[in-house]
């Protein structure tokens, strides 16, 4: 029996929701008493992470956040600004803007969940390069499907774009 079994039968039954977190951290501690070798942990690691319910679930895109209409209001203004190369004029409304605090809430928010985002879908690439190795196309081609669903949503996520 794979200790991603025997993981799952000491849980009891009304807890099989369990964050993935909590039977990775046990399989880490097997690791760290060397129970397990390095690529048994890995290989644990990533049927639990899309084995498990509510851990496969959160491996989606987050929405990002709305931007402020004050924010909508000054980008297309400071675009036009700077068309007509009147940078002073730009300045000093970028000033005024980005002091208001919900612009900077909004853009704290933001590169929150682009970070999310990127940590996401490099843990499904990951995934299915594990799988791709271990020879799991059904596996493998769960987690394609996955990003290709979340590459859908909003294409890749370029932190050179800001808010």
């Amino acid at each position: 029996m794979d200790i991603f079994t025997q993981t799952l039968e000491n849980i009891p039954a009304e807890d099989k929701a369990v964050d993935t977190r909590n039977i990775c951290i046990k399989l880490w501690k097997e690791f760290y008493a060397h129970k397990v070798t390095g690529e048994e942990l890995r290989k644990e690691i990533s049927y639990t992470a899309i084995s498990i319910e509510h851990g496969w679930n959160e491996l989606r895109r987050k929405p990002l956040p709305t931007r402020p209409a004050k924010l909508v209001n000054y980008l297309r203004i400071a675009e036009e600004l700077i068309r007509t190369k009147q940078y002073e004029k730009k300045f000093r409304l970028q000033e005024k803007t980005f002091q208001d605090m919900r612009i900077a809430d909004y853009i704290k928010q933001f590169s929150r969940v682009q970070a999310e985002n990127m940590k996401i879908l490099n843990w499904l690439r990951q995934l299915k390069d594990i799988f791709e190795k271990d020879g799991d196309m059904g596996s493998k081609g769960k987690v394609q499907r996955r990003i290709e669903e979340f590459l859908s949503e909003g294409g890749e996520i370029d932190y050179r774009k800001s808010y």
